[in-house]
């Protein structure tokens, strides 16, 4: 009878001299702490949790484990004492540190910045403060060009030509900020767009 759909086929497991094996040469390739229920799964069930507890213990009673009880759970791990290190291992050891350590003081660099970045951004007036800002400086400029256009054609009142150099110079004053501020609000728009990724 052919397996059923989506059914996992069964490992086989193992007992005995080879399931000891399995489990010596994983703590030691691994070298790292382990609980039995963690071991049977990393071991993909080859070795039932009876015989695995069995073999653990049998292996810290020869030291080469050591073994912590934590609450309910035991813990598993390779006697340090038996760990054959050479000073080459050592130094490459000590490279490897110093690069995550290099790249670690990197990473948090980056970090401090964009977290700046946010801040500042946050800081910044909100978008709704922002668009009636451009709604009221479009209508001063509205106003503004209207009152010019009146001048230009002489509709305007009576005043003379230093009143209307002045009134000039204050128009492209006040068309000069608010192109900055539509920049400025453009600008940071499109920087608050990027920092919550939509567009």
């Amino acid at each position: 009878m052919p397996p059923k759909k989506g059914a996992t086929p069964k490992v086989k497991t193992l007992k005995g001299k080879e399931a000891r094996k399995l489990v010596e040469t994983y703590m030691r390739e691994q070298n790292r702490p382990y609980n039995v229920s963690i071991l049977e799964t990393n071991l993909h069930k080859q070795v039932g949790k009876a015989e695995l507890t069995r073999i653990l213990d049998t292996l810290v009673d020869e030291k080469i484990l050591d073994c912590k009880a934590y609450k309910k759970l035991k813990y598993y791990w390779l006697n340090q004492a038996i760990v054959e290190t050479s000073e080459e291992a050592m130094e490459e050891l000590r490279e490897k540190v110093k690069k995550e350590e290099a790249e670690s003081n990197t990473l948090g660099a980056k970090l401090r910045t964009l977290e700046g970045n946010v801040s500042s951004l946050s800081s910044e007036m909100s978008n709704e403060v922002l668009r009636k800002r451009i709604v009221e400086l479009q209508k001063e400029n509205e106003r503004l060009s209207g009152t010019i256009q009146k001048l230009k054609k002489g509709g305007g009142s009576s005043r003379s030509n230093a009143d209307s150099e002045k009134i000039l110079k204050r128009y492209g004053e006040l068309v000069k900020e608010w192109k900055k501020r539509k920049r400025i609000v453009a600008d940071v728009v499109g920087a608050i767009s990027e920092g919550s990724g939509k567009n």
